[in-house]
């Protein structure tokens, strides 16, 4: 039996501004290296330029916004990193985590569906 690690997670306010900041400075890469190809030509620098904020934009800045976690009081999440325990994260607060992670609170619990026995005694009665 595993014993329980607890997550020393970082701000997630501070990673989400750094995130929007980086996505809005690849939406201003995208225009800058457009205008750029059009006056100069494909350069270097301006496919570089756009590839690497196409990139941002579509894949790694997504990812990185999955990474951010909300827990409320008295609430933990155990995060598992591909079917394996990976930590336990406790304590109220906006977190980062491993955007690859999946976080699973274990006192949630889930509403039963209606069983279907139920439903089926007035089928039929007129």
């Amino acid at each position: 039996m595993k014993e329980e690690k607890l997550l020393n997670a970082q701000n997630g306010m501070a990673l989400l501004l750094i995130n929007i900041l980086l996505m809005l400075a690849s939406i201003l890469g995208i225009i800058f290296a457009g205008r750029s190809m059009d006056s100069n030509g494909a350069d270097a620098f301006s496919v570089t330029l756009l590839s690497v904020s196409i990139v941002y934009i579509g894949i790694i800045g997504p990812i990185l916004f999955g990474g951010l976690k909300v827990l409320q009081p008295n609430e933990a999440y155990v995060l598992t990193l591909f079917g394996k325990y990976y930590c336990t994260l406790k304590g109220e607060g906006f977190f980062f985590v491993n955007p690859f992670v999946v976080a699973v609170n274990p006192i949630k619990t889930v509403k039963p569906v209606e069983s279907s026995t139920s439903a089926q005694k007035n089928v039929g009665v007129a």
